[in-house]
């Protein structure tokens, strides 16, 4: 039953799974990294809102 197609087969395949691996990890990359960019967004909005906050708060309590 081995024949000069099964090579070809098996190499079609393995490339193919080493494609769909590498789309799997790059996939989760971008993912991780858009998840950490997100994160550090939110942090800089929340320090941001704190630190206007505190300066009206700063300036409300002066008066």
């Amino acid at each position: 039953m081995y024949d000069i197609a099964t090579p070809a087969v098996i190499t079609f395949l393995v490339g193919f799974a080493v494609l769909l691996v590498a789309g799997v990890v790059a996939l989760a990359a971008g993912t991780a990294q858009l998840v950490t960019t997100l994160r550090s967004e939110r942090q800089v909005r929340i320090a941001r809102h704190e630190t206007i906050g505190a300066h009206y708060f700063g300036l409300a309590g002066s008066h």
